[in-house]
C-alpha cells in the first residue's frame, strides 16, 4: 500500500522571491524587506479554515489564530509554507535580511499566543528554560513552537 502523496494546496504557500539586483517580489508584488514580517505574518495567522464546499478534507479551523481567515490565504499555521527563492545574483545580506524578517514573524506570534496562554513572552519563556532547565516550560515552548511551526522551503537558487 503507498502512502497518499500529500497535496499541499497553493494557496497555503506563500512565494517570496529575490532577484539578482536585490529586489523583493512577495506573491508577484514589489516590496521592500521591512514589509515581509507584516506579509508572513498576516500569511502565517490566516487561519483560513478547512471548508467542505470545495471538497476538501473538513478539518478544525485555527481557534488561535488571529487573521483575517481570507479563503485564498493559508488554512492553519501548521499547513502554512513559505518558499524563499533566491537568485544566484542575489547578496547574502539581502537573503540573511530576509531569514531574519521570517524569523521574527514566526517569534512574534509565538511570543502573542504565549502571551495569552501563559501570561510571559516566548522569550522570556526561553530564557527561563535556559535558567532551570525546566520540563514544565520545555512543554510550553514545544506547544508554541507546534503551534507555529516554522516551515520555510529554499528552493534551488535560479541560475
Amino acid at each position: 500500500d503507498n502512502p497518499p502523496d500529500v497535496v499541499i494546496k497553493e494557496k497555503n504557500v506563500l512565494d517570496i522571491v529575490v532577484n539578482r539586483n536585490n529586489q523583493l517580489l512577495v506573491e508577484n508584488e514589489f516590496v521592500q524587506v521591512t514589509d515581509i514580517k507584516r506579509l508572513a505574518m498576516d500569511f502565517i495567522d490566516n487561519g483560513g479554515g478547512l471548508s467542505t464546499a470545495k471538497g476538501d478534507v473538513p478539518g478544525a479551523p485555527c481557534d488561535y489564530c488571529d487573521g483575517a481567515k481570507d479563503p485564498i490565504s493559508s488554512d492553519h499555521p501548521t499547513k502554512a509554507i513559505i518558499s524563499l527563492q533566491s537568485d544566484r545574483g542575489t547578496s547574502y545580506g539581502m537573503y540573511v535580511s530576509i531569514q531574519n524578517e521570517i524569523e521574527g514573524a514566526y517569534n512574534e506570534l509565538r511570543n502573542k499566543l504565549a502571551l495569552k496562554k501563559y501570561k510571559r513572552s516566548y522569550k522570556d519563556l526561553l530564557g527561563d528554560y535556559k535558567d532551570s532547565g525546566k520540563a514544565s516550560i520545555k512543554e510550553k515552548i514545544d506547544f508554541l513552537k507546534d503551534s507555529y511551526p516554522q516551515i520555510i522551503s529554499e528552493p534551488e537558487p535560479i541560475k
